[in-house]
């Protein structure tokens, strides 16, 4: 990177960080312009509500991806080895998480 040409390195670095701050002093002013609604103002416009939610089927949870994350306790390909066992269970926890709207904390942790 070359500088500009300068007699003096002090002054020359000043005058760097004066542009600089006028440069952000001017931005921050122009931010302060824009009037932006609040997010919680624009959902409420836009959220529907799910007053319905089909419950699954054992096929239903049989059929569901292989996917998986990090923080998953249980290799999906474990879990979908045990299922004729597992899955009846899994779409009951599954089935009253929709009806009742509630999800465990280790859950939503997962789902992060």
């Amino acid at each position: 990177m070359c500088l500009p040409e300068h007699d003096n390195a002090t002054k020359l670095a000043n005058e760097f960080a004066s542009f600089f701050v006028t440069k952000i002093k001017l931005i921050k002013e122009d931010l302060n312009k824009i009037h932006i609604q609040e997010p919680w103002l624009l959902a409420v416009d836009t959220v529907k509500e799910l007053h319905y939610f089909s419950v699954l089927s054992v096929e239903d949870i049989s059929e569901s991806t292989n996917a998986y994350c990090e923080p998953d306790p249980v290799p999906t390909w474990v879990l979908k080895s045990c299922l004729d066992v597992l899955a009846p269970s899994i779409t009951e926890m599954v089935n009253m998480s929709l009806v009742t709207g509630l999800v465990s904390d280790n859950n939503l942790e997962n789902c992060a």
